[in-house]
């Protein structure tokens, strides 16, 4: 699990941890200005063509890299939705028998490992109608890029395709960090013809948005993703598998 209790709730830095900081931080400053001055030396030796040619290398590299789609939404099967303040972003019925809401983070890796585990069984459960998943995402394992994965996330939602852009940003968790680039790519590539819609989404923001989920977590007392609550009650996951929570879903309320 990933805790999301804030640095403000801890107890007052003592007099001598805060030294040993301070003097770890200076250390660390001085070993930055030898190796920058080791750096210039270097090239003015001429390692700078070295270094050039490997930037150009890893940045080819970059480019040709592939992001993973799980499964694609044709135009004519997108469904947008309106994203409400501190509302999650649902998928399925609203009639449906049974309600899981997942409190989860796009830089959680556990949150990762739950997607792929529970993926086909939250899926079938949401296409014969037997549940509503509620999403809400938190941003505070991975920040900015967490913050930025979420923003494309509810952009997604608006779109019309956020259970299959859910599925992707999991599934290329572990990178290097999302930007507004890789999020458009992600967007086309699960849904062509979305990226600038997405796009202009992603510059608009949903900071606003992005905080009454924080705040509704608050409330709630969520402390760590991911956090499941199947009718309301919470999920101990350490003693759930696919298998129970499926036939959990197939009862009748």
């Amino acid at each position: 699990m990933s805790s999301r209790k804030r640095p403000g709730t801890a107890r007052p830095e003592s007099a001598r941890n805060a030294r040993l900081r301070a003097e770890a931080a200076a250390r660390q400053a001085e070993t930055r200005r030898r190796r920058r001055r080791q750096l210039v030396v270097l090239l003015a030796a001429g390692v700078l063509v070295v270094v050039g040619v490997v930037g150009v290398s890893l940045a080819l590299q970059n480019r040709s890299r592939e992001l993973v789609v799980p499964r694609t939404v044709p135009a004519a099967e997108l469904t947008p939705q309106v994203v409400t303040p501190g509302q999650p972003v649902a998928l399925g019925p609203a009639t449906a028998p049974h309600t899981v809401r997942v409190w989860l983070d796009f830089g959680c890796p556990h949150c990762a490992d739950f997607a792929t585990a529970y993926d086909e069984v939250l899926g079938a459960a949401v296409e014969e109608g037997r549940a509503r998943v509620e999403l809400m995402p938190l941003t505070f394992v991975d920040p900015p890029s967490s913050e930025r994965a979420a923003t494309g996330f509810v952009c997604a939602a608006e779109t019309g395709m956020a259970g299959a852009y859910h599925d992707a940003l999991f599934a290329n968790a572990g990178g290097s960090g999302w930007t507004e680039e890789s999020l458009v790519q992600l967007a086309e590539q699960v849904s062509p013809g979305t990226g600038p819609a997405v796009a202009e989404c992603l510059q608009r923001g949903q900071q606003e948005y992005l905080d009454s989920v924080d705040q509704a977590a608050d409330a709630a007392g969520v402390e760590q993703t991911p956090t499941v609550l199947l009718d309301g009650t919470a999920l101990d996951l350490a003693t759930t598998d696919p298998a129970s929570l499926e036939a959990r879903l197939q009862e009748t309320p």
